[in-house]
């Protein structure tokens, strides 16, 4: 079961990196996107942090 949710996630990096370099140049020169995608490791990274910092009582451990 875990295998299907790395292969789901892995073609999924793999779809939004193909979808990034199909993008028209233009796209990529706007300024919301300029500011957005710097933004975009940290939102992925959150949760991922987050969740080995939670125990399975649901309290955060801090040690």
């Amino acid at each position: 079961m875990i295998w299907a949710g790395v292969l789901v996630a892995s073609a999924s990096c793999y779809a939004l990196k193909l979808a990034g370099l199909s993008l028209p140049e233009r796209w990529l020169q706007d300024s919301r996107v300029q500011r957005t995608v710097p933004l975009i490791p940290i939102a992925l990274l959150a949760p991922a942090a987050l969740t080995g910092r939670v125990g399975r009582s649901g309290r955060m451990r801090l040690g």
